[in-house]
């Protein structure tokens, strides 16, 4: 593991230029797909959200007008504004999720100074492991050696 560490590492101090084209390609591959979705998903709760608003209002001008009663326009107002506060709800998890997806260009920054620090390193400690690793993932399989997979801190698998 020390051994890909000082590879990618020595990918930045040879031309950091490209490293970080690199990093950010792998990063923004990894991340795109959910962030569409989630904008998508975020997209969909504000639009029901100015819907319930204009159905509140419709109940409200019928309980006024005398087309339904004031028990009726209170139990539909209450199920609308159920509603609408677990949309908000869902709506600022997908906000905190798009904040952090959007964090790429910041993350890639952060791994490629990290990657400088550890330029020669020669053992992997757990001080170096927790602060350059997210996890690691050994294959199963009976056959050796053994695949194994570096999920980097801010970037993911680089493979």
């Amino acid at each position: 593991m020390s051994a890909d560490i000082r590879e990618k590492a020595g990918e930045v101090l040879q031309d950091e230029a490209a490293a970080r084209e690199r990093f950010y390609t792998i990063k923004s591959q990894s991340s795109s797909v959910q962030l569409t979705a989630d904008k998508n998903a975020l997209k969909k709760i504000k639009k029901r959200f100015g819907d319930l608003d204009h159905l509140i209002q419709a109940a409200f001008e019928k309980s006024v007008l005398g087309s339904d009663s004031p028990e009726m326009f209170t139990m539909i107002a209450q199920k609308y504004e159920a509603e609408k506060k677990e949309l908000s709800k869902q709506a600022n998890d997908l906000s905190a999720s798009i904040e952090k997806q959007s964090q790429t260009e910041n993350d890639v920054d952060t791994f490629i100074a990290l990657m400088k620090k550890y330029v020669n390193i020669t053992e992997l400690d757990r001080a170096t492991a927790v602060e350059l690793i997210d996890h690691i993932v050994v294959s199963a399989s009976t056959v050796q050696p053994r695949e194994i997979v570096i999920y980097y801190n801010f970037i993911g698998n680089m493979e």
